[in-house]
């Protein structure tokens, strides 16, 4: 069900990027000697710490294992994971916790439901949305839901690739107004069903650049008029201007909120926060300073 992506910094790449920002005043960097193994411990124990509800209902539980897991030179992003919040069957938030190099470790979140949501992080809030994270539509021209499991696994793969996303980035890590577009992964990062009714089912797919998730699409098969059908959602994550479509129809926009932190927002970033030097050990919890991860 989790699509990943692995790619390993070498070890001299890490120590020019420590020496760099040892020079620059930045936060120290974790031991070149540290593997990725360690790294991962250390993104999940700060997943971890967030406590995520939906509404009014009680927390969701965080999946440990990672949907996602890349790098990303072109914005110094030396690791990163995406994580989900489920509940009742259903993700209703992703998270993703990275390390830039030069500045320090981000906290990036996304709201999955179409109503409230708030956070908490030791047993302050964090974050509490006022607008709905996502907003689902009938898919065009769908078919009927199938009968069977592994068809409607096919079903959502097809239609998947009916969408296709882009966004227009700005400096400092890339040329003003670049027209990106992304890339959309195979495999979805969360296949999800309703524990009670398990025919009810989802999947979250991800529009990449490179193997960075930018855009993400729920697919869902949800009750309508006595039956179900198959709709879309369309969240970023990220905070530049973008764009979706279904064939040749335009079906979704956001516009720029990059820096986001908002933290009123479905889409909100939180950081840089100082990386110690022991990396796994602990965040710092001060105030966002200002920029963006991507």
């Amino acid at each position: 069900m989790n699509a990943k992506r692995r790619l390993t910094p070498t070890a001299t790449a890490l120590v020019a990027a420590a020496l760099a920002a040892h020079a620059a005043g930045a936060p120290p960097t974790p031991p070149p000697g540290q593997d990725r193994k360690e790294s991962l411990a250390a993104l999940t124990k700060i997943a971890a710490g967030y406590r995520v509800m939906p509404g009014s209902g009680g927390a969701a539980e965080l999946d440990e294992e990672p949907a996602i897991r890349w790098n990303k030179p072109v914005s110094n992003i030396k690791d990163a994971a995406m994580f989900f919040w489920m509940r009742e069957g259903r993700p209703v938030a992703a998270g993703t916790f990275l390390w830039q190099g030069g500045s320090g470790l981000y906290h990036e979140f996304q709201s999955l439901v179409p109503g409230p949501l708030r956070a908490e992080r030791d047993g302050k809030p964090v974050w509490g949305t006022v607008k709905p994270g996502v907003t689902f539509a009938p898919v065009p021209g769908a078919p009927a839901p199938a009968d069977a499991r592994n068809k409607r696994l096919v079903q959502m793969k097809t239609l998947a690739e009916g969408f296709r996303t882009e966004a227009i980035k700005s400096p400092p890590f890339y040329g003003e107004n670049s027209v990106y577009k992304f890339r959309l992964l195979p495999r979805p990062l969360v296949r999800y069903a309703d524990p009670v009714r398990p025919e009810r089912e989802g999947a979250v797919f991800a529009f990449v650049q490179d193997t960075d998730p930018e855009v993400l699409l729920i697919l869902e098969n949800r009750a309508h008029a006595g039956g179900t059908r198959w709709e879309f959602a369309l969240a970023p994550m990220m905070g530049w201007q973008a764009k979706g479509w279904y064939k040749d129809l335009e079906v979704w926009s956001v516009g720029r909120q990059h820096p986001a932190h908002d933290p009123a927002q479905p889409y909100f970033v939180a950081g840089p926060f100082p990386v110690d030097g022991e990396w796994e050990a602990a965040v710092s919890r001060g105030r966002p300073t200002g920029g963006g991860p991507k």
